[in-house]
């Protein structure tokens, strides 16, 4: 016998079909869950109704500050601020410029496209934003916006998000600066990596040489109890020794490098500056006499103010700087953590 044409099924008769005592069961397990999460809702809700004040008038006070810094040309002035931390303080945030330096070097041009392309959907945004606060649908002569609740302002602007922008575009260029972090992140790894395998060597190396003459001075020294623990305690202490003496090392030769890398930046933003504010008439070419005297003198600066601290902030610039300071700190742990203990490690 011939098999009959495939059945389908009617979507009337899917419709009308009672949901059976699974879906049921599911349905009302959601339902539970979400009436046990409503208490945490209420809160975030009273929460955006609070802080959205603070929020709005902090975005409204950034936005006119950089409004005003690129009317003004002071981003210029902010290359050489940032030239300026570059040369007197390298040693104290060694690995935030490295990480900086590694991401110039690695993926800043193609990161670069995807912060523009950020920043062209932010201002998509933007002038969507400022078409909703005009917004009058009910001709009271009050826009909607000033008549709804922080929480009710908080689920429009975020549906209007939704309308305005690309989600491809957003998907790209989120994708391209979390793989360019991956990529800084990697370098940074590999370069503590470096700094602690070179330490662990020579350590292993001078303390093999000055065990031969130390150790009989250590067991006349040493009660005989504890002989045992001289051999080890003595090598793995050379390798401490030497891991320090590499960083201390390798933060020296990072001091340098920033001082000369700050003064480029320094001399460059500066000249930029005085060009775009008509301070000067002429632009000043980079690799020009008075271009490099000045790099090169800011350069110099930056090391004697670095050498006179001691390799030390003082208290006040400890204070300012406390941000950074912590962000270090929080880098540095955090490589630490990864080179010893990795979990993809077999």
């Amino acid at each position: 016998a011939q098999a009959g044409p495939p059945r389908t099924r009617d979507p009337a008769a899917v419709l009308a079909r009672q949901p059976s005592r699974l879906e049921r069961q599911g349905s009302e397990a959601i339902l539970g869950a979400l009436a046990r999460c409503e208490p945490f809702f209420v809160r975030a809700g009273d929460a955006v109704d609070f802080l959205y004040p603070a929020v709005r008038f902090i975005y409204e006070c950034l936005m006119t500050v950089l409004g005003y810094l690129r009317e003004n040309g002071v981003d210029y002035g902010a290359e050489a601020f940032l030239g300026i931390v570059y040369c007197f303080f390298g040693y104290q945030f060694m690995v935030l410029i490295a990480a900086v330096e590694a991401f110039r070097l690695t993926t800043f041009d193609e990161c670069r496209g995807s912060f523009i392309d950020l920043y062209d959907q932010f201002m998509v945004f933007q002038e969507a934003n400022r078409e909703d606060d005009r917004l009058d649908e009910d001709k009271d002569g009050v826009a909607d916006v000033l008549q709804i609740t922080g929480r009710e302002l908080l689920k429009r602007k975020v549906l209007l998000f939704l309308r305005a922008v690309d989600p491809k575009t957003l998907g790209v260029a989120f994708g391209t600066i979390y793989t360019g972090f991956l990529a800084v992140f990697a370098c940074l790894k590999l370069h503590f990596a470096h700094n602690i395998t070179l330490g662990v060597v020579v350590g292993d190396i001078v303390g093999g040489y000055l065990y031969e003459h130390l150790a009989p001075i250590l067991f006349l020294v040493v009660p005989k109890d504890y002989h045992k623990w001289i051999r080890p305690g003595f090598t793995y202490g050379m390798k401490f020794v030497g891991v320090v003496v590499a960083f201390s090392v390798q933060r020296r030769l990072s001091m340098l490098h920033s001082a000369l890398r700050g003064g480029q930046l320094f001399a460059s933003g500066l000249y930029l500056y005085l060009e775009k504010r008509q301070i000067i008439a002429a632009t000043v070419e980079e690799g020009t006499p008075v271009m490099t005297i000045t790099s090169l003198l800011a350069a110099a600066a930056g090391v004697i103010f670095q050498v006179k601290c001691h390799f030390t902030l003082p208290f006040l610039l400890r204070i300012a700087f406390a941000p950074l300071l912590m962000a270090e700190n929080m880098l540095s742990a955090l490589i630490l953590r990864e080179i010893f203990f990795d979990d993809t490690k077999p």
